[in-house]
């Protein structure tokens, strides 16, 4: 999927997500590629930013409820 709006640095960035099942869990694999160079402060920010989604996305999967984001 490509990113067509939003926050700045990730217009035009693509992203790929994989789904595997292994040994009763479910593996997510998830591979950003990015249009331009980030500095180390925005590289760590918007690390942090995806582990805060995928965590989401595991409580929202195990518990059917997640944490959105509140803008």
């Amino acid at each position: 999927m490509e990113c067509v709006a939003g926050h700045e640095p990730w217009t035009d960035n693509t992203f790929r997500f994989e789904l595997e099942a292994k040994g009763g869990a479910t593996f997510v694999r998830f591979w950003q590629h990015c249009a331009r160079e980030l500095s180390d402060d925005a590289y760590g920010t918007y690390n942090f930013d995806w582990g805060y989604y995928l965590d989401s996305l595991r409580l929202l999967c195990e518990t059917g409820s997640g944490k959105p984001f509140q803008a």
